[in-house]
């Protein structure tokens, strides 16, 4: 229970979380930091340490993720402190325009967010918030100057969404979490990701391209180049089609509409 001492500070100073939103934001942020450790525990099969491996027309396709920028997630992670942000409608969280002091404000509708990774989910907003704090913003284009200069983006240029989108949906667990573990890959830690997901399964077919064509002539391997940026499109609107009704049902379970970050 919330003592009487915290309640009259938080009267005075509004951006202070009650008792039970320091325990949900706190647990948010260890699911969080687990899910990043993870995902660097499986880089093999998730994450890419070398930009040069699948540089190029990568705009098109599943966004890659480098070991690098998920180094710097677990760092931000570990540093980041909560404040109350308000109740500010379609707002879940932000950050401050020039915050460099690793703060994230959580607005009301991040308290009814799902417990776990997935869409619409509070470690996915943190994920969004974490992306902020490292530069990341919702067009990839206008990521801070650092950004641009990241193995991040030489591998593959991405936004804040972009981000939040490969951890919740390429790399996160397409079967049910049941009796201690996930079907879809035998998982039994909770706060994971996949190493049956789309992500592994789109990087396993990279790494085959390049050995298929690696001792092509180069104007072939530029035509082969051409054709395949096409079949990353329209494989990328093939998964969308297929996610849409995973994605409306969610809606359905939540009973609310899409909210969006504005921060």
């Amino acid at each position: 229970m919330e003592s009487w001492v915290k309640k009259v500070l938080r009267i005075l100073d509004p951006s202070l979380l009650s008792a039970e939103q320091d325990r949900l934001a706190d647990e948010t942020k260890q699911r969080t930091l687990k899910i990043l450790q993870d995902a660097k525990k499986k880089k093999e099969v998730l994450l890419v340490d070398n930009p040069d491996q699948f540089g190029g027309h990568r705009l098109y396709s599943i966004p890659l993720i480098s070991t690098q920028l998920v180094e710097d997630m677990i760092r931000e992670v570990q540093e980041v402190r909560f404040k109350a942000g308000g109740n500010h409608p379609g707002t879940i969280a932000y950050v401050r325009s020039a915050n460099e002091d690793g703060i994230v404000y959580l607005c009301t509708p991040f308290w009814q967010q799902k417990e776990f990774l997935g869409f619409n989910s509070r470690p996915e907003t943190l994920i969004h918030e974490i992306s902020h704090l490292l530069g990341y913003q919702h067009s990839s284009e206008d990521n801070a100057e650092k950004v641009k200069l990241s193995q991040q983006h030489m591998l593959c240029p991405v936004s804040a969404y972009s981000i939040e989108n490969a951890f919740s949906i390429y790399m996160n667990h397409r079967g049910t979490y049941i009796n201690g573990s996930y079907s879809c890959c035998g998982e039994r830690s909770r706060d994971t990701v996949c190493e049956k997901s789309i992500m592994s399964s789109h990087l396993r077919k990279l790494r085959e391209r390049r050995d298929k064509m690696r001792d092509l002539p180069e104007a072939i391997r530029k035509l082969m180049e051409m054709k395949e940026m096409l079949n990353d499109l329209r494989d990328l609107l093939l998964l969308e089609l297929w996610c849409m009704p995973f994605i409306m049902q969610m809606f359905l379970d939540d009973g609310s509409r899409p909210i969006t970050h504005q921060g």
